[in-house]
Formats: C-alpha cells, sequence, structure tokens
C-alpha cells in the first residue's frame, strides 16, 4: 500500500534461498493511495541438503528500499531407519526446533516415535524451564502430537506417539523447545512395523 505515486517498483531476491523463489511481479507503478498484491512461492529442490538457507525479498524503486522481507526455509534431514530402527539425538534450547524426515514404507502395521530427554543432576539446583514437544506430518497432512510420559525424579522426561497403519510416503517429524533457559539434550526414538 501506498500514500505517494512510486515509479520504477522492481522486487529482488537475494540470498541463499533465492534460487528457489518464484515472485509474482508487481507494476511498475503504483498510484497514490492504492494497494497492489503480490506472491511468492518456494520450492525446495529434492537434493537440497539438510541445514537453514536465508535470504530475502527486496522491494526497490529507482536507488532506494522500500521493503525487505525476510526468507528462511529449514530443510530436514533424513531418519534412517535400518531394521525397523532408527535414532536421532541432538541438544536445543530457547524456542528452538529441529526437523527430520523419514520415508515410510507401503505395508507398514505400526510406527512409534518417542522423545527422551533428561535434565543432568547437577543443573537441578536451579530447576530448568525444559518442554520439549514432538510433532508428526504425515504425508496425507494429518498432524500428531506426542503424548506426555512419565517424568523420572524431575530427571527424565518422555513423548511418544503410536499411529496404526500409517499412510506410506515422506513424514516430517519436529522436535521443539519452549523457552529453555539452558541446553537440553534429547534422543529421538523411531521404531517401524511391517
Amino acid at each position: 500500500f501506498s500514500d505517494r505515486e512510486i515509479k520504477n517498483l522492481k522486487t529482488t531476491v537475494e540470498g541463499a534461498a533465492s534460487d528457489w523463489v518464484s515472485l509474482q511481479a508487481l507494476p511498475e507503478t503504483i498510484q497514490a493511495n492504492d494497494q497492489k498484491v503480490f506472491s511468492a512461492s518456494i520450492t525446495v529442490p529434492q537434493d537440497a541438503a539438510p541445514g537453514l538457507y536465508n535470504g530475502t525479498i527486496e522491494i526497490s524503486k529507482e536507488n532506494e528500499n522500500l521493503l525487505k522481507i525476510p526468507i528462511s526455509v529449514n530443510v530436514a534431514s533424513l531418519l534412517d531407519i535400518s531394521r525397523g530402527v532408527g535414532n536421532k539425538t541432538g541438544s536445543l534450547n530457547g524456542n528452538g526446533w529441529h526437523y527430520y524426515y523419514l520415508v515410510m514404507t507401503p505395508g507398514t502395521t505400526e510406527f512409534e516415535a518417542s522423545l527422551e530427554w533428561q535434565q543432568e543432576p547437577q543443573d537441578l539446583e536451579e530447576p530448568q524451564d525444559a518442554d520439549l514437544d514432538l510433532f508428526l506430518l504425515s504425508p496425507t497432512s494429518e498432524y500428531y502430537t506426542g503424548e506426555r510420559g512419565s517424568r523420572v525424579e524431575n530427571v527424565k522426561s518422555t513423548e511418544t506417539k503410536k499411529i496404526q497403519a500409517p499412510p506410506s510416503g515422506k513424514w516430517l517429524i519436529a522436535v521443539h523447545s519452549e523457552n529453555a533457559s539452558q541446553a537440553v539434550n534429547y534422543t529421538l526414538h523411531i521404531e517401524r512395523s511391517e
């Protein structure tokens, strides 16, 4: 939206994710008190390496930047399943996320994901507000959350989700730390039965 006429308007994409972004072009001129809508879509290549890719969409006129829109794409890493079992370990703090994906083969009868994290005994003098969460997204867009398990002496916590006859295809698994004041180590364990 503009309160004045803008001429020679252009949009560009910069950064590591720039080749993945397609922009709907804005018109070269926007009249005063007018608004124009544009869109951007991101297509991540199948061979993209896991990691965080950043960039910006920049809207400018001549040599003046009018707006910078940040872009952030987090490409999940493969959680490999061997003989029906897979494990990943990691550490999160603050309000962090780790993403993984796995390929559910046709004929899988049951799938169980469990997340376990532990507060170190020396940290118990200062209680930690660590709370990790487990999220699963199926290829058919069903969304599952982990169910809180037991807590052992206020040290070890778990979340587990068991799914009967899961849809085949690529699943996304996310581990989330909600405002942890220090790093929390976790183990993600997957079992798949065929």
